[in-house]
């Protein structure tokens, strides 16, 4: 069960801003800034990772209802959306336990002190007006997740609502696929009560993309008469995403050194990256962690520690480093030379390395994991070698494969062959079975079996395709492929794996799909062009 009906948020994107419409609910500009933030969103985390499908909807809790006589309590946009009967409830009653919460606040504002002359106030109305905002937000967060947890594979982050026009208190809400949001690795567990607060840490990369974009758009929903003009005016991601890099790389320091955590870690690692010793590009890496840290061994230790901001001693010392060793930094100075040991427990979050992999291009790891890529500046996901939303599309037009547990396994398979430094194939078809037998004196045929992460990176070790069907069941290894050839179809810049692909697929009868891993990286998805088209 989905939270809304069927959309498809790339349809609500227009090029032009629609006329204000003066039978809006919560104030006349709300269509516009929903079609700005969605197309805002596509661009962002799209950037960052296909599969995640952003939608952007505003919800708004009707909280004076005198401003707004005979206005719904819950209002949505884009209205064609609908949300659940049961959420609806659900809100209305938090929204209204809230208000009373609100009205006590009120009255305790302001208390007598004995001992001074007047009264003392005990908060501003900024603090409380946060305070209740903050609350409130946590509220349909909570309401939201309890929701996606039982009927959708989503999950959903709200800014703190602004009042509006008409009434409404209105939050930003953006919603990201589920699983794919799940497997990015985070650096600590994420702390949904904190909402936007400047105090909470950012988890990962894509946890502070999502709390800039909520902060971004919840000050454009301050501005007046927000939405006007947001259409016209292109944002700029890639400025987000810095943002976003600063912040997370904030998550580090903080954990590791806070008290004298240098907080400008993402510049300097850019600046470090960018300089050149006698002609060399930056390369080596720094520890992160506090001195006397039990996995890191210590080999040279400086008697005179050089600041994190001396950028020409750094870059001279970094000289020294390699895959191995590297500078011990404890986000504030340069304290010696050394390189990890033992067995180093993921849950500690306090060990962390910066690897320099070329110029102008870094790397942030924990726990032997790529948490970010940073490119001239500009920090990305680390990507997979094969697009899984791709992958799905491919599945679902060439065998009308709607089952997300089928897909799961084959997808399963396909990562990991596309991990193999050698390059390998792995071909799916509705007559797995049939072929493998015809094909048996080219082959090794198999009881039918689902491949685990292990078989898969066995049998994909050897020349050959993997050959599959749509289940995820494999009935061969070491399958040499025939077909044949099509004049526009296949490439002689391309080795003979894909073009066999590319002839096998053609040629086939039945639905079949191939994916080729190459020894030089690449990772294709090949499918009959006639069905492509």
């Amino acid at each position: 069960m989905s939270l809304f009906a069927d959309y498809e948020p790339s349809a609500l994107v227009q090029p032009n801003p629609p006329a204000p419409d003066p039978t809006a609910l919560m104030w006349p500009r709300q269509a516009e800034f929903q079609q700005a933030a969605q197309f805002n969103a596509q661009t962002i985390f799209d950037e960052l990772d296909e599969s995640l499908q952003p939608v952007v909807y505003l919800l708004g809790v009707l909280m004076d209802e005198a401003a707004a006589p005979g206005r719904p309590l819950v209002c949505v946009e884009p209205s064609e959306l609908a949300l659940s009967d049961e959420l609806v409830v659900a809100i209305g009653t938090r929204d209204a336990y809230l208000q009373r919460l609100r009205e006590a606040d009120t009255m305790l504002t302001v208390l007598p002190d004995p001992e001074a002359v007047g009264p003392t106030v005990l908060e501003t109305e900024v603090d409380r007006e946060r305070r209740f905002s903050t609350g409130l937000r946590a509220a349909l967060q909570e309401l939201l997740a309890v929701h996606h947890d039982q009927h959708d594979d989503v999950i959903s982050f709200c800014s703190r609502p602004v009042p509006v026009t008409g009434g409404y208190r209105v939050s930003t809400v953006l919603q990201l696929q589920g699983r794919a949001y799940r497997s990015h690795p985070t650096i600590i567990p994420p702390d949904e009560s904190a909402g936007d607060s400047n105090d909470r840490l950012a988890t990962s990369l894509l946890d502070a993309a999502v709390f800039r974009f909520l902060v971004e758009h919840r000050k454009r929903l301050l501005a007046p008469d927000p939405g006007l003009g947001m259409l016209a005016r292109h944002h700029d991601p890639d400025e987000l995403l810095r943002a976003a890099g600063r912040y997370f790389m904030d998550t580090p320091a903080r954990l590791i050194n806070p008290e004298k955590a240098l907080l400008r870690l993402f510049s300097v690692c850019n600046t470090l990256s960018s300089l050149r010793y006698e002609g060399n590009d930056s390369r080596g890496g720094m520890l992160l962690s506090r001195r006397g840290h039990p996995n890191v061994e210590m080999l040279l230790v400086l008697t005179r520690p050089v600041q994190l901001s001396d950028y020409p001693a750094v870059r001279k010392l970094l000289e020294m480093s390699n895959e191995d060793i590297s500078l011990l930094c404890d986000t504030d100075v340069i304290y010696g030379l050394g390189r990890p040991t033992g067995s180093y427990e993921a849950v500690r979050h306090d060990l962390f390395s910066v690897a320099f992999t070329q110029h102008f291009h870094w790397d942030l790891l924990h726990g032997g994991r790529v948490l970010m890529h940073v490119a001239y500046g500009q920090p990305t996901l680390p990507k997979q070698r094969v697009n899984r939303l791709n992958f799905r599309r491919a599945l679902e037009r060439v065998f009308k494969l709607r089952d997300g547990a089928q897909a799961e396994r084959l997808w399963e398979v396909v990562q990991e062959a596309a991990r193999q430094k050698r390059g390998t194939m792995v071909v799916i078809t509705t007559e797995a079975r049939a072929e493998a037998e015809r094909l048996r004196t080219q082959s090794t045929l198999l009881e039918p079996v689902l491949p685990t992460t292990l078989l898969t990176r066995l049998v994909t070790s050897i020349d050959g395709a993997l050959l599959l069907d749509p289940e995820g069941f494999c009935h061969a290894v070491g399958v040499i492929l025939d077909g044949k050839s099509r004049p526009d179809r296949g490439t002689p810049t391309r080795g003979a794996r894909y073009n066999s692909a590319v002839r096998y697929v053609e040629s086939s009868p039945f639905p079949c799909l191939a994916v080729v891993v190459s020894e030089d990286g690449m990772v294709d998805i090949v499918t009959r062009k006639k069905t492509e088209d």
